[in-house]
């Protein structure tokens, strides 16, 4: 099974400046289906997180640390129909 194993993993907030943390973890490890992958598609079969430590806050205008302009925009744009 093809997978993905990565140790001390640290995400930080892009939007100010790389210094606030929003999730840290000892170890990721996610696994995924070989035959979907031939045709460029991805099916998770298990994600295992050991350790994870998950900061979100809002400031006092009322805007969470993981928001991002891209985010903002996906947020407020019409959702589309099938």
């Amino acid at each position: 099974t093809p997978r993905v194993y990565i140790q001390d993993v640290t995400v930080k907030n892009p939007a100010l400046g790389g210094d606030d943390v929003l999730a840290a973890l000892k170890m990721l490890d996610v696994r995924v289906a070989f035959f979907p992958l031939l045709s460029g598609e991805i099916a998770v079969n298990s994600v295992h997180l050991d350790s994870p430590q998950i900061r979100l806050l809002k400031d006092s205008a009322g805007r969470f640390n993981y928001m991002t302009p891209q985010i903002e925009a996906l947020m407020a744009a019409p959702a589309q129909q099938d």
